[in-house]
């Protein structure tokens, strides 16, 4: 009897620890982007309460005209641990997202494509995450499967707006570097990115998918938006937004963008290490 009651106490000890917070979902450990245990992930990108405080909650329109530093203090008054996202958690969630096939169009993972939520600029603006506000290709049903917002991750638990809606600010160290790839101001696809990378931090295998380095826009995960610029007040953002039909996906960076612009697009999410 005695063994049982240990067993069980450490038990619930452990279940504790693996518990996330009310509107965070579980992440695990990816050791190729060096992410070594699990983590909690907002399910929905950041809603703003009184005094400047980001929750995870459907109700509601997320924060936006935001800037990086603003983003990142935010999240960070949440408490020990909380920070907002960084790159290698994002590529971790969309590496998740690759591998269940319930985000798959062809029920087959790595055949077809996956969602990319709102992108379509149907409706031209972006959308909140309650489903009585929302019409048309914003709810999370009824539409074209291209247009789902939500995800499945390897929990099968759904996060919302990973891909469109609005673009979100990425936490990363990195130093771009003149490179050919990026001096034609357009829109990249994924897999053409050389395998010398384009910086460092910005080496190949922080831009692309560990799990399938090949996919690209045909696979609807996203594109890279090439500009080099030498200013040093730069930041990362990822996804892509309601407008960006062939460039969002869970993949979808830019990292051309400066820290300190604030607009009605961008937003962010936080994470509890």
């Amino acid at each position: 009897m005695r063994l049982i009651v240990i067993f069980t106490f450490f038990f619930s000890l452990a279940a504790i620890a693996n518990e996330c917070p009310e509107g965070f979902l579980k992440v695990s450990e990816n050791k190729a982007y060096g992410i070594d245990k699990s983590f909690c992930v907002m399910k929905f990108p950041a809603k703003r309460l009184e005094k400047g405080i980001p929750v995870s909650r459907q109700e509601g329109f997320p924060w936006v005209d935001v800037k990086y530093s603003e983003a990142k203090s935010a999240c960070q008054k949440l408490g020990k641990g909380y920070d907002l996202i960084d790159n290698a958690q994002w590529l971790t969630i969309a590496d998740e997202i690759i591998g269940n096939v319930k985000n798959w169009s062809s029920n087959e993972v790595g055949v077809g494509y996956i969602n990319k939520g709102h992108s379509d600029n149907n409706p031209a603006k972006a959308c909140d995450t309650k489903l009585d506000n929302v019409q048309g290709d914003c709810n999370k049903s009824g539409m074209k499967f291209d247009q789902k917002r939500t995800h499945y991750l390897k929990s099968n638990e759904e996060i919302w707006d990973f891909s469109g809606n609005l673009w979100e600010w990425v936490k990363w160290d990195y130093e771009m570097k003149k490179h050919p790839f990026l001096e034609q101001n357009r829109w990249r696809e994924l897999d053409r990115i050389p395998d010398e990378g384009l910086g460092k931090g910005l080496e190949k295998k922080w831009l692309v998918s560990a799990k399938n380095p090949k996919l690209n826009t045909l696979n609807m995960v996203g594109a890279l938006w090439a500009e080099w610029k030498k200013e040093k007040n730069l930041a990362m953002i990822r996804g892509g937004r309601f407008h960006r039909l062939r460039s969002a996906g869970i993949l979808t960076v830019d990292f051309s963008f400066d820290k300190e612009i604030a607009f009605y697009g961008l937003t962010f999410r936080c994470v509890k290490n």
